[in-house]
């Protein structure tokens, strides 16, 4: 439900903020549109995703989140992309208490993979973490960071798993 407190004379992200909380399916013809408010005070696209993933990850919304980050790609498929980065995106959802699950999606898609391994350390996203280090075939890393994990964790055993498997050809 809306609040009592009333938005006029409030600046324009706040405004947009409010609307992306309980307005946000509105037709864009609706003046309390998201949509209809970053048109009328020509927002970028910057202050409209943070804006409005601030607001959905609040109320826990995690496939408006999701269809924020969706652009259409070659072929009529989709890809994401952030504008604001994911690594900020999933510094959000964790501080808005996204569930692990929502966490390790957004941070799967942070570049280089680096950074990937680094935020995916920093937000405990340990299915990224040992994820890359399989893409990199990088079977010491993958070593050293299951020997950090609660033994007996499912983590724990996602690892064991990783470094079983005998299809991957490990550099090290």
């Amino acid at each position: 439900t809306p609040r009592i407190v009333s938005i006029v004379d409030k600046p324009t992200i706040t405004t947009l903020f409010y609307c992306c909380l309980y307005h946000y399916d509105l037709a864009e013809n609706s003046l309390a549109s998201p949509m209809a408010i970053r048109k009328a005070h020509r927002l970028t696209e910057k202050q409209f995703v943070w804006t409005a993933l601030q607001a959905r990850a609040k109320l826990k919304q995690w496939n408006d989140i999701e269809a924020l980050f969706q652009t259409k790609g070659w072929l009529g498929g989709t890809k994401m992309k952030a504008v604001v980065g994911f690594d900020r995106v999933v510094s959000v959802l964790t501080r808005l208490g996204a569930p692990r699950m929502v966490l390790n999606k957004y941070c799967k898609l942070v570049e280089p993979s680096d950074r990937r391994i680094e935020t995916a350390k920093k937000y405990q996203c340990h299915e990224t973490v040992l994820e890359t280090y399989m893409q990199q075939k990088d079977r010491q890393s993958l070593r050293e960071y299951q020997a950090r994990l609660s033994p007996q964790s499912q983590e724990w055993f996602y690892a064991r798993d990783i470094l079983n498997n005998s299809s991957i050809k490990w550099k090290n």
